[in-house]
């Protein structure tokens, strides 16, 4: 065993080892109490503050699908006359991928063009009088006007695609009082069972469709 000489003391190795195994453990054990005390001061807090806060949330509920013919008066009419309370609004979420991807299309192609405008102004900038400036500057020309044309035709297929009838996936349902957003959460509040087999009321049907309701993110 080894002795270290601390201001004019001899402390063995070993004592000197068990001290900071000791330091050791008892800061492992602070940080584990003060991550639990933390995560139960953060969970109090939340939940005063969810309290104390009203959002839209606290009135609107989520429908997961619905049929693709739904309209939003039918929703409201509907959730009125299951909660019996009024309803403030419904709004539909509508399957509009083939819209988005039009739209990415267009970015793609508005892109290009950019890119061609750029060197055709550096061809008239930077290479002016240069060999073969003249045929680079045609080709160019001839790109940006193709690229113009197939801006173009993306539109014009953007605005068939919306003009199509677009189906309805999701629904948002708010009340005018929170009392119809918990009937309603209450009134759906179905186990696995309840949901999926035969035991789903009939009267709480839309279209003859089980709906699936949860509260809507804020």
């Amino acid at each position: 065993e080894m002795e270290l000489p601390l201001n004019g003391c001899r402390v063995k190795k070993n004592d000197l080892a068990i001290l900071y195994s000791f330091i050791d453990a008892a800061g492992t054990i602070f940080f584990i109490l003060a991550w639990l005390w933390l995560r139960a001061f953060e969970s109090k807090e939340s939940r005063m503050l969810n309290r104390s806060t009203v959002t839209a949330s606290d009135y609107t509920i989520r429908l997961k699908s619905v049929p693709a013919d739904t309209t939003e008066k039918e929703l409201a009419i509907h959730f009125a006359r299951v909660t019996g309370e009024a309803v403030a609004a419904a709004h539909l979420a509508f399957n509009n991928s083939k819209e988005i991807k039009q739209y990415i299309k267009r970015g793609r192609i508005m892109k290009q063009r950019f890119n061609c405008i750029q060197r055709i102004r550096y061809e008239k900038t930077m290479r002016d009088g240069q060999p073969g400036q003249r045929k680079r500057l045609r080709n160019l020309m001839r790109e940006r006007e193709s690229l113009t044309i197939a801006v173009r035709q993306n539109d014009e297929r953007r605005s068939r695609v919306i003009q199509e009838r677009q189906d309805a996936i999701q629904a948002f349902v708010t009340f005018e009082t929170e009392t119809g957003f918990i009937e309603a959460m209450l009134k759906y509040n179905f186990n696995w069972f309840q949901r999926y087999c035969c035991c789903y009321p009939e009267r709480l049907k839309f279209k003859g469709q089980r709906l699936h309701v949860e509260q809507a993110p804020e």
